[in-house]
């Protein structure tokens, strides 16, 4: 029978050897140390389930023990139980700071000194019991999170990827700052958009930018409209927004980025928001989209809860592929 390994550490070898009888007589596996610097060495070799430390040892006492045992990580759950000859209060304070779990006074009481151990022990694999399961279920759960955002990825790839195709290629639906198109050259200052301001500023700004590299009447007024539209739906479902101008004269292009904190859409409310005329629900970006691809060359797509960003791009003449 073995109930566990016990470390008894006492430099009275009466002590030591009155423990060892008890400790083993009741089932457990003992190992006896007379110094600390021994027990530091058997601890090393292998980790014992519960230490029986004498405080008052010579050379290195007790506390000491404790402190390096407690410093390393594989030993500083091992449950300590001091063994002291004095019922000092300073130093059963002491060693409970150092990490102590009880205290045993000489001499011992057989009954005492068996529960006490039997409990720590059982309290010990009970704590490294929980640990594990917990440790288990996190790593469940890690996995059903893991889990999820793969559906969900592969949820936002595929409707990108059919929107793209409905839309022959002109909505591009962005995951993050990355999938969106490099900025140009900016024209002009950030507009900042508002129920009450900004729009005019955000439709003649980009009337400029596209007389700028040259676009013809009819497309310029195309992206201005949409650009428009794009401000608008900032307004309407976020409050206001940020809208910016940029130009590309040596290959005639002009975006217009458009940027709020609003709800943002959610993903089953996109192909509506994005496809239907009109469409539009408490929190999604439906008002004017449809609009906005009929107008424009490309819209890039990027939303969540915490916003949305729409960039418009408008070559001087129509990128070939595009049928609209």
């Amino acid at each position: 029978m073995n109930n566990g390994a016990i470390l008894v550490v006492d430099d009275t070898m009466e002590s030591l050897k009155l423990l060892t009888d008890i400790l083993s007589a009741e089932g457990y596996h003992v190992r006896p140390a007379d110094s600390g610097q021994l027990a530091l060495a058997s601890i090393a070799v292998r980790p014992p389930d519960l230490i029986l430390l004498d405080i008052r040892m010579p050379e290195m006492d007790g506390f000491e023990v404790c402190r390096r045992v407690r410093s390393s990580s594989a030993t500083r759950d091992i449950p300590i139980i001091f063994i002291s000859a004095t019922p000092e209060v300073d130093e059963r304070v002491e060693g409970l700071r150092l990490g102590a779990v009880d205290f045993i006074t000489k001499p011992y009481q057989r009954e005492e000194l068996c529960a006490r151990v039997k409990t720590h022990l059982e309290l010990s694999r009970l704590r490294s019991q929980l640990e594990q399961l917990v440790a288990a279920r996190t790593a469940d759960l890690n996995d059903a999170n893991e889990k999820l955002r793969h559906a969900a990825h592969q949820q936002r790839r595929f409707l990108r990827d059919m929107l793209a195709s409905v839309t022959d290629g002109t909505l591009l639906l962005c995951h993050d700052d990355a999938d969106l198109p490099v900025p140009l050259a900016p024209y002009g200052a950030p507009i900042f958009l508002s129920a009450t301001s900004g729009l005019w500023a955000l439709r003649k700004c980009a009337r400029d930018a596209a007389d700028y590299i040259g676009m013809s009447g009819e497309r310029g007024a195309d992206v201005v409209t949409a650009a428009h539209e794009a401000g608008m739906n900032s307004v309407v479902h976020a409050g206001n927004g940020v809208a910016q101008v940029f130009t590309a004269a040596e290959i005639e292009k002009v975006q217009v980025r458009i940027d709020d904190s609003g709800p943002g859409i959610s993903l089953d409310n996109l192909p509506q928001a994005t496809l239907q005329k009109g469409f539009t629900t408490a929190g999604t970006l439906g008002h004017g989209m449809k609009m906005m691809l009929s107008l424009a060359d490309r819209v890039f797509l990027r939303t969540g809860p915490t916003g949305t960003t729409i960039v418009l791009e408008q070559n001087a003449k129509k990128p070939v592929g595009i049928f609209r």
